[in-house]
């Protein structure tokens, strides 16, 4: 399932009443659909800041949400501590630390560790990569998380 959110700075009021009004009442049968075949994770994509639907979605068999974009204040750490197992995480590597070198990419991936550990969330760049990003950086990033062991 995806949605795009982008709009940060709207009113709570606007998205929780307009996504219960014309959103998920559609996806019910899908969701029912799928618990049916067995799948446990139900993932819904959206960029920008859900945090105010989150409750609504989980009601309604979406338990995963990606990418977690760390602009948008969608911390996973924060989000784990707030709704715990329940919803898996994707995403929360700051995009912004690619153009920043080693040192910030490391830092960024280090403080996922623990949450990784735990399970029920997977760590990937939480945006597209911007093109300032030096190759050299961005293969960094994706050599420090493929050397992730639990």
């Amino acid at each position: 399932m995806t949605i795009n959110l982008r709009g940060d700075n709207l009113p709570v009021t606007y998205w929780c009443t307009g996504f219960k009004r014309f959103w998920l009442p559609y996806q019910d049968p899908i969701t029912a659909e799928l618990e049916k075949a067995g799948i446990e994770i139900i993932s819904m994509y959206t960029s920008g800041n859900c945090e105010a639907i989150l409750p609504l979605l989980m009601e309604h068999g979406i338990n995963c949400t990606w990418p977690c974009e760390r602009n948008s204040n969608m911390d996973p750490i924060r989000l784990r501590a707030k709704y715990g197992k329940k919803l898996r995480l994707v995403g929360g590597v700051g995009h912004t630390s690619l153009s920043k070198g080693a040192d910030a990419i490391d830092e960024e991936i280090e403080r996922l560790i623990p949450l990784i550990r735990e399970r029920g969330f997977i760590p990937l760049i939480d945006d597209m990569v911007p093109p300032e990003v030096p190759f050299e950086n961005y293969k960094y990033a994706i050599e420090k998380l493929r050397s992730i062991r639990l």
